[in-house]
């Protein structure tokens, strides 16, 4: 049931497939549930209640992990050559900067405060852009192409 609830959380761009996933998901968790309850004395009806939710719930992983991670042509990332000099600069500064246990962590509140505003700020402009532009023309190549 928490992973249901991670998933509707996290789900970014919902889709009709993946409301009825996680709608059947916790359908088959709630009524396991129930069945645990009812059936106290250890008997193959509760093992079956343990075990249904589970394999329904790594099956739909598996199938969603295929989806997410199987090769589909699309777009060129927008920006590529620059994120791949980010990384490389980021990994530098990693590798060739001070630890952090050897950085001094006595920020004023002032300091502090700033801090905490600017994440803020950061998750804000985050969670009220829309969707990428990647994820966008993608979406709309995968629709020309059933036209066609």
């Amino acid at each position: 049931m928490i992973s249901d609830c991670q998933g509707l959380l996290i789900g970014a761009e919902w889709n009709c497939k993946f409301c009825a996933l996680m709608a059947f998901s916790t359908v088959v968790a709630y009524l396991a549930s129930l069945g645990m309850l009812r059936w106290q004395e250890p008997s193959w009806k509760r093992r079956l209640c343990l075990v249904l939710p589970v394999t329904t719930d790594l099956a739909m992983a598996g199938s969603l992990w295929r989806a997410m991670f199987s090769w589909q042509p699309g777009s060129e990332i927008i920006g590529g050559d620059l994120l791949v000099r980010m990384i490389g600069l980021a990994a530098s500064f990693a590798h060739l900067g001070p630890n952090t246990f050897e950085l001094r962590h006595g920020w004023s509140g002032l300091t502090a405060a700033g801090m905490a505003l600017l994440f803020g700020l950061s998750a804000f402009v985050i969670y009220g852009a829309g969707s990428t532009p990647t994820t966008s023309a993608s979406k709309a190549g995968r629709r020309t192409r059933r036209k066609n």
